[in-house]
């Protein structure tokens, strides 16, 4: 819009007021510019690249899902079988966002949210709860992964590029275009992430094997692409996703007093380094660890690489009890 009137907001020197200016001059303030290293080109891309991540996506999606399905939660609530007064404070807790995340997840599992929901409300009362919120999103947790874990249903999970839930439901129209092409955008993204991994031979790839041919072919590419678009939504470059990082444990120890747990088998992702980092973790000051056991890792349906057998498990917890005695610690 052009105008024929001053512009307050515009007072001021401007680049054609310095007689003085040359070409050079010019130049050297626009290097001074933070960020100067990177040609225009190479800035504009950096940025479509960071607006374009699964980072972003995931985040604008799940965000704008939590508004979309607000009014929903809220009326699934006050039908539950809770009381007025528990209901009103199930949707003003911090932990009501948290507790609809996990209805969304158990959606995605196939699960009858009003049925389910009326199941764990009923399963126990609430007296002795500080936040009825955060209780119920345990209980709901702790049945999807009961009945999920037993193959309670065969049928695909509802996920966005196999990562989180899928906003599925009654919603406004325009919420839902909004969130139905923000999921395209994140399989586009993940798909061009695969390609141009395989392309470039980057060294995580070599875990997926070589692509097959026939009828596997569209899962084993679902499947890759669900790697590649974790990858990208944690900005994880290098050919890990997971470090163990044991040097944060004294400092945990000093910032709270709430117990310490460590997961050396997701921190590590491989059996063989579990033994050595759960001694470590111990000695370190841990409370407790997590540690992922199959009878026969070769055929678990996920996390088989980072599984301990349960010999090797025994083992471990022998070491596990002497090391506890050497500190003084129970076991």
């Amino acid at each position: 819009v052009a105008v024929d009137r001053p512009d307050v907001a515009h007072v001021g020197p401007r680049p054609g007021d310095d007689a003085e200016a040359s070409a050079r001059s010019i130049l050297y303030g626009v290097l001074q510019h933070v960020g100067a290293e990177l040609s225009a080109h190479e800035t504009i891309a950096a940025e479509q690249d960071t607006w374009g991540s699964i980072e972003q996506l995931a985040a604008e999606y799940e965000t704008m899902a939590a508004a979309a399905q607000h009014d929903r939660w809220v009326s699934l609530v006050r039908t539950s079988g809770l009381s007025r007064d528990q209901a009103d404070q199930v949707v003003d807790s911090d932990a009501f966002g948290p507790f609809t995340a996990e209805l969304r997840r158990a959606e995605a599992h196939h699960f009858d949210l009003a049925s389910l929901l009326s199941r764990v409300v009923a399963a126990r009362g609430f007296e002795d709860a500080q936040d009825i919120a955060a209780v119920l999103r345990t209980r709901v947790a702790s049945v999807v992964a009961r009945d999920a874990g037993a193959g309670r249903s065969r049928r695909t999970l509802r996920l966005v590029a196999g990562l989180f839930p899928e906003a599925v439901g009654p919603m406004d129209a325009a919420m839902r275009q909004a969130l139905d092409e923000r999921s395209v955008l994140i399989e586009s993204r993940a798909s061009a992430v695969l390609d141009r991994a395989l392309l470039a031979g980057e060294t995580w790839t070599r875990a997926l094997g070589d692509a097959p041919r026939g009828s596997t072919a569209v899962e084993w590419r679902q499947h890759a692409c669900a790697v590649a678009a974790y990858r990208d939504r944690y900005a994880i470059v290098g050919a890990r996703a997971l470090t163990l990082d044991l040097a944060a444990i004294p400092v945990l120890r000093k910032l709270t007093h709430l117990p310490i747990m460590i997961d050396p088998s997701h921190g590590t992702g491989w059996s063989e380094y579990v033994p050595s980092m759960s001694l470590a973790s111990i000695a370190a000051g841990v409370d407790s660890l997590m540690i992922e056991v199959h009878p026969n890792p070769k055929r678990a349906l996920s996390d088989g690489p980072q599984s301990l057998t349960f010999d090797d498990f025994d083992k471990l917890m022998t070491k596990i009890n002497r090391m506890a005695q050497v500190m003084e610690r129970d076991a």
